[in-house]
């Protein structure tokens, strides 16, 4: 679903990779007559993985090279989030949205002396600042996960397009590009600067 580890906090420079911890309640027992409830197990399983991944992102944050508990943390949620019906389970919808969320007031709270600092958005997008300046590239709300509930509100998107100076979107496609973030950034007085196949006839 082109989720794969969404919402990484790299810091460049060394380059390393932070995923805050979400608020996904644990469950204490998993179902065991999930035949009579398959869909109910699975959103019960991605929850506590979900929380579990949580945790340990938490107790081990970024470094230069990823501890084993950290590594194993990466390949647990990418096994939740390839599931092609992951961005329709509550579990990974309030995963994702908690994400954004921590990474927003990140990005809020963040003062940069030298160098950038880089947090990685859903899907291939990037939010790059420096002392002078805060770039966003291919920023989306989510759209290409075709579920409304899985993206980005539109509050969330103003704050975070209030937090950028610049959008850069590299091509057309909708994980890539997203005419109401342009939209965003246009009526905040901040220039957007893609090719010009991308909203072909559209102004």
């Amino acid at each position: 679903m082109g989720t794969r580890r969404s919402i990484f906090r790299l810091i460049a420079l060394p380059c390393a990779v932070a995923l805050a911890g979400a608020g996904a309640s644990t469950p204490e027992v998993l179902p065991t007559d999930y035949w009579k409830d398959s869909a109910g197990f699975f959103e019960r399983q991605a929850q506590v993985s979900l929380a579990g991944v949580s945790e340990m992102l938490a107790r081990h944050p970024p470094a230069t090279v990823a501890s084993p508990e950290r590594r194993m943390a990466l390949v647990m949620l990418d096994q939740v989030l390839h599931d092609e019906a992951a961005p329709r389970r509550l579990s990974v919808q309030n995963f994702f949205q908690a994400q954004v969320k921590r990474a927003l007031e990140e990005i809020k709270a963040t003062r940069v002396e030298r160098g950038a600092v880089v947090w990685k958005f859903y899907d291939h997008a990037f939010v790059v600042r420096t002392a002078t300046v805060t770039l966003a590239f291919d920023l989306t709300r989510a759209g290409s996960s075709g579920v409304d509930a899985f993206m980005m509100t539109p509050e969330m998107m103003r704050e975070l397009v209030g937090q950028c100076d610049v959008l850069f979107v590299s091509h057309v496609h909708r994980d890539h590009a997203d005419e109401e973030v342009a939209a965003l950034f246009l009526e905040q007085g901040k220039p957007v600067v893609a090719p010009p196949t991308v909203w072909l006839g559209k102004g």
